[in-house]
Order: C-alpha cells, then structure tokens, then sequence
C-alpha cells in the first residue's frame, strides 16, 4: 500500500450551498461527495432558509463535509449582508489548509484577503459573470459585484473554469488567463427509475411530443421563449423538473407570470418539482428533446444537457459562449440564437422528425467518453494537492522536497555508482510525489534487487516485485519493500486481468526488445481506470551523449548497446504506442536534461571501479565519497537544467 498523509483540509465557500439546487452548488456537492477525494471539506454557507440546521456533517465514501451556515443581518436581491461572516472567516482559516471559492458572490472578499494574509493558497471555482437585468440601480450593483468578483480573482492563485469558450473574449477576465485552468464539470447520471418512468410515460401518452426543461424557473431563463415556441407545435406536452416559485430565492413574481403565460397559450404542462437520481434520469428517458433557452451570459454551461445527452436525449440550447460547446463536442442537438421563438420551434421539429442525426449509440458512446467525471476529479485533485501539502503548508512542502531529493542523491552516492546519482533521483521524486495516487494492487514490473523502490516506499508497501530470472531479483528480499516477488518468462505477467490498481516501472522498457507486447500485457493486468507510471529512455538520449560529437553513429551504437538500449524511442513514438494499447496520458514530464545526460555518460567511465569493488566484495562502493557540498551541486544540476530532455515520465490511465 501506498503511504497515507492526512487528509487536506479544505475550506470551501458559497453564498447557497446544498440542500439549494443549481448548478453553482450542484458542481461542488457532487465534486465532495462523488469523487472519492480524500480531503476533510468545511463548508462555509449562510442559512437561506430557517429550517436548516445551522451545522450539518454529511459523510460520503472518503469525504467528510462539514456544513456550518452563517447568520446574517439582511438580503439584498439573493446576496446576504453578515458582518458576522467575518469571525467564521478568520476562525476557519486558521484550521484549514487552503480555500475554495464558489464564484460569482462578493460575500467571500473578506475570505479572499484572509487567506492571502495567512500564507495559503485560494483556489477560485468561476462559474459564470454576475449580470443582473437592467435598471439603473442593477447596473450599480452589477459593477459592485463584478468588482468584488474581479479582486478575489486577482488574489487567487488558480482559477478553475469550464470552457475556454465563456471567457476567452471577455475583457474583465484576459488578466487571469494564465491562472485559468479549464475542467469540464463533473456530471453523473444514475439508472432511469423505471417505475417512475412508467408513471410519466402513462401521463403523457396521449400526446405526440413530450418537451423537456430542467432547472430552476428564473427570469434568465428564458421560458417564456419556449412557451412561445411550443404554441406553434400541435399536439405538444411539456415537463418541467426542477425548483419553482419560492423555492427559488426572488423568482416567485417570474413563475406565476409564466403560469399566467401557460395557461393563456393552453400549453400542456407537468410541474415535476425537483428530481435526483433516477427520476432525474427517468425524466431524461421520458422526454424526446430537452431544451435549454437561456437568455443571458449568467448560464455559462448547463449541465443538465450532459445528463440528458447521457441518457440518450438530444439538445437545444441558447448559443451563449459556454452553453454551446455540450452540443459543439457531441452533435447531440442544436444551437439556436437566445429569445428567437421561430429558431427555437424549428429546431424542436428537426430534431422531432430527424431524432437518429441527434441521438445514436456512436453519438451517446462519445458523450460518456467526452464526459468522464473522473477526468474532473482528478484534474481539481491535482490542483489542489499542488497548492498545498497538508498539514506543513508550502513553504515547509518545499523544504521537505528538498531534503527528499538530497536524501536520494546521497543513497545513491553511498550505494550505488556515481553515474546514478544524476539519474535516479529525478525518477524517484517522480514517483514518490505520486504516491497518493496509486492505488493497490501495486505491481512493480522489473523491480530488480528493490533498491529503486527501497529509496521510495516504506515496508511491504508494494504487493508484486516482478523481473526476470536472470536479474537481480534474488536479492530483493533484503530491502522488505515487497510482499511477493515473482519470476516471470518475459512474456506473460502470471496474473489475470484487471489485477492491479497500479504498475510502476523505472527504465525497464527502453531495455525490452519486444516492447509493444509487454506493453500489451501491463495493459491487460491493469484494473479499468488503474494507472501505469513508468520513466523510460528516449532517443533524444543518443543525441545528448558526448561521445557522438567525437565519434558519430558508431559510438552510439556501441554506447546504447552496453546499456542494453533495445528500444529508445521518440516521445511522440511512446506516446503512440501507449495509446494504441489502450491507454490515455494523463501526464508526459521530461527530465534528464543535456548537463545532467552529460554526467551520467562521464561517470559510467568514472564508475568503472565501482564494477570491480562488485564483482569482488559485492559491494558497489567501498569508500563512497559523500558530501554535503557534493550532494549540493549534483542537486543543483539537475534542477537547474531544462535544455534537451533525454527521457520521459508517463502517468497513464486504462481507458
């Protein structure tokens, strides 16, 4: 097993937060209670409703939420006035790692300079712009908030977005496009309930064509375009799922001008209310189009046409930036110009009288593909990790690194030859900054005598120590790193498939004749959805060696052959072949740069002693000369350089 560090300790803020339904608090319920990620999250919200309690605990998988709901003096529109927010502040900065803003509200600005002035990093989830319909008084608050919104931006350290699409134009937000960071929201749908889809298709078999709206009934919405658009197409049902009337904060006035509306245009209708899990699903299975009409720029993607397009049904929705791209990277709909009520009519009969062009098994198979949530989970995972260490914090993260790395050079100086103090200390903090991510069965695939893994991971740590015969494996029991070591024929991993969460393996395929087998192989003993991290060669290696500008091809040839160089390849050449066997990259990082492959090339003759002490005393140094002013230097080579890569590290996932 993988070494565990405490969980990190996040602070998370919104205005709303659940049992409130939308889509700017539907992204992170699902993110804290979906993913599997193992952070302790304390929920900063205001109590909008006097029913709830004002502390919750919600427990799910790995995840515990802490939900504590503020007081505050009054509203204004949806915002909250709380002076009293400011003690939550600075109380539960002060017990947490880092912090999470939902964004857009201005009530978290105090929480943006408290974060910053405590040292820790502020990650920013933007959702969308604040654009409140028009008067004089609007236009005031507007620029207050987008203000507001503007300085906790400037003061986060990552911005977390959907799509490129929503802000690329935007002049407010072209100074943080190096701090965005673009993660398409997690969306997960759950089996149709069959019973409740029994029920809707009951009540709606009289007619021909069952519309479908999700969301809450609000102004920007735009209902009232597809009311319209509907009274032009015969013998038509509408449903309706989602929150309505009080139940969405200052939109009660809006939902009983559209009941006014459906009952003067005698639309057919069904109010569902709110539906979750397989009602959701069942209402998505019941209908033949789902519609998103939105008016403005406040929707910036719509989540709810992923779950219908994951279910089957197509789309049509607004050509807002942001809102579109659903239907761009599918073509599971139609894009129409918001508040054209014919556009959107006569999208709604293309796709009734040509459905098969919008859903199909190929279109639905590339939706599910497209949509992996966890491709979200674990992009935030990673940004999050990257901010912060817990519970040191990054200042304490970094010196940590620091003493990692020396403690590595110096394992190698005092037991290995020289040469390899300049190489595997870069792969090992490759893998050991990983740990967290893999998860068991652990193999490593041409584990050798375990000296590699022994610099990495603590006692019995990994499950399977696997190499040939004919290597060192005979001597890895010493290092007690492994549970079980197995011999194996270079042909076939003895194990079934989907054994293993996780494969490491540390420059063993540059050395395999046959790689593509073997890489075959890793692939079909990989869980669904494990990873393979390995560090391999590449040929860019022949080009850094010295001896070439001297000698040319022939002593490449000669180099790699004592090396046992069977296939170095290009890195567009690994990465083909990795995703030929079926595996997506999740992270390609160079390392070995030109002074460092220097060195290594200069101490394999330098090292030359070091094979006669082994071969005598099997001792690979005798008296190794260890400094700290030596160690010191070979760390600063080989963090310093960044020209000409000669080998790659992969992360790669089973898809």
């Amino acid at each position: 097993m993988a070494t565990k560090k405490s969980p990190v300790k996040l602070l998370f803020f919104s205005p709303y937060f659940y049992p409130y339904i939308s889509g700017l608090t539907q992204y992170p319920y699902r993110l804290f209670t979906e993913s599997g990620l193992t952070f302790d999250v304390t929920c900063l919200t205001f109590r909008h409703e006097r029913r709830l309690e004002s502390r919750d605990i919600i427990n799910h998988l790995s995840t515990k939420i802490i939900v504590n709901r503020m007081p505050f003096w009054f509203r204004i529109s949806k915002g909250f006035i709380s002076p009293q927010s400011l003690s939550y502040f600075w109380r539960e900065i002060k017990r947490n790692d880092t912090t999470l803003l939902n964004l857009p509200s201005i009530e978290g600005l105090p929480l943006a300079f408290f974060t910053k002035l405590s040292g820790k990093p502020l990650i920013s989830l933007l959702h969308c712009e604040v654009l409140l319909p028009f008067s004089l008084v609007n236009c005031i608050v507007n620029f207050i908030l987008n203000c507001g919104v503007w300085i906790q931006l400037a003061l986060s350290d990552t911005i977390l977005i959907y799509t490129k699409d929503y802000y690329e134009k935007k002049f407010m937000y072209s100074f943080f496009q190096k701090k965005m960071k673009v993660v398409l929201p997690p969306v997960n749908t759950s089996p149709p309930d069959l019973e409740y889809l029994s029920s809707l298709q009951t009540k709606t078999k009289n007619y021909s064509h069952v519309i479908g709206f999700c969301g809450r009934i609000a102004s920007e919405k735009g209902v009232e375009v597809l009311i319209s658009a509907l009274f032009q197409i015969k013998d038509t049902i509408l449903l309706f799922a989602g929150p309505t009337g009080k139940d969405v904060v200052g939109e009660n006035t809006y939902f009983e001008r559209i009941e006014k509306l459906l009952a003067k245009k005698q639309i057919p209708h069904i109010f569902l209310g709110t539906l979750s899990d397989g009602k959701l699903s069942a209402f998505y299975k019941a209908i033949d189009v789902l519609t998103l009409p939105s008016l403005n720029k406040t929707e910036a993607f719509g989540m709810v046409q992923v779950e219908a397009m994951l279910q089957g049904t197509p789309v049509i929705a607004s050509n807002l930036p942001g809102v579109r791209v659903p239907i761009h990277m599918t073509k599971m709909g139609i894009v129409v110009e918001p508040g054209n009520i014919d556009g959107l009519k006569n999208a709604i009969l293309t796709v009734l009288t040509n459905r098969l062009t919008y859903t199909n098994l190929h279109l639905i198979h590339k939706a599910k593909t497209l949509f992996d949530s966890q491709k979200t989970y674990d992009v935030i995972y990673n940004v999050i990790s990257t901010e912060v260490d817990p519970p040191a914090g990054r200042q304490e993260n970094l010196i940590s690194h620091m003493n990692k790395v020396q403690s590595i050079i110096k394992t190698y100086l005092q037991g290995r030859p020289a040469f390899y103090a300049y190489l595997r200390p870069q792969e090992a903090i490759l893998f050991y900054e990983r740990i967290q991510k893999m998860k068991g069965p652990i193999l490593d695939f041409g584990c050798g005598d375990g000296f590699f893994a022994q610099t990495i991971f603590k006692k019995r740590a990994i499950d399977v120590g696997l190499d040939l015969s004919s290597s060192r494996i005979a001597q890895a029991p010493a290092t007690k790193i492994y549970k079980k070591l197995v011999e194996y024929d270079g042909i076939r991993i003895p194990y079934r498939a989907g054994t293993f969460g996780t494969i490491i393996s540390n420059c063993v395929f540059e050395h395999i004749p046959n790689i593509k087998k073997s890489v075959n192989e890793m692939h079909r003993v990989t869980k669904k959805g494990g990873l393979l991290m390995t560090t391999v060669m590449c040929s860019s290696w022949s080009k850094n060696l010295w001896g070439r500008k001297l000698f040319g091809k022939k002593y490449v040839d000669w180099f790699n052959g004592i090396q046992h160089h069977d296939s170095l390849l290009s890195k567009k050449e690994w990465t083909s072949l990795f995703k030929k066997a079926g595996f997506e990259i999740v992270e390609s990082i160079d390392y070995l740069y030109e002074e460092a492959a220097h060195k290594t090339e200069l101490y394999h003759y330098l090292s030359i002693f070091s094979l006669f002490t082994y071969m005598i005393f099997k001792r690979w140094q005798l008296l190794p000369f260890v400094s700290n002013k030596r160690v010191a230097k070979i760390q600063s080579l080989i963090e310093s350089d960044t020209k000409n890569p000669s080998a790659c590290f992969f992360v790669l996932k089973k898809i």
